[in-house]
């Protein structure tokens, strides 16, 4: 009975041992497929991300296209008032030197009256 109850001992070893080892194995593999599921996971929520990400990007381009008409607008408006600055100088420029001809004519006239006025005066001390 000794020999009977060492081989059910040893059997019940062996399929202890047998079943540790499809424990093992199917941790192993419960582990893989977690893995799998949680990398599937993560490309499910990558591909869940991808329509928001390029509604942002589309939001983006439009306010980025936005402000770059704004700013095209503003630059037009700046260049406009540029040229009417540029024109009213040219305006100014000749309105100067238009003044500093008639002040130049002005001082002509003005030193020929002073020149008749002491060759006059010369005259009546000289007489």
């Amino acid at each position: 009975m000794d020999d009977h109850i060492l081989e059910e001992l040893q059997k019940a070893r062996k399929l202890v041992v047998s079943l540790a080892k499809e424990v093992d194995v199917k941790n192993e593999k419960l582990f893989r497929m977690e893995s799998k599921l949680d990398e599937t996971f993560r490309m499910m929520m990558e591909e869940k991300a991808k329509p928001q990400q390029v509604q942002r990007a589309y939001s983006q381009a439009q306010s980025s296209t936005k402000h770059d008409h704004i700013s095209t607008i503003q630059i037009d408006a700046l260049r406009k008032e540029l040229e009417e600055k540029v024109d009213e100088l040219q305006s100014m420029d000749t309105l100067n030197q238009t003044l500093i001809l008639k002040e130049h004519m002005s001082n002509l006239e003005l030193q020929d009256a002073r020149k008749e006025l002491i060759n006059g005066l010369q005259d009546i001390w000289n007489d």
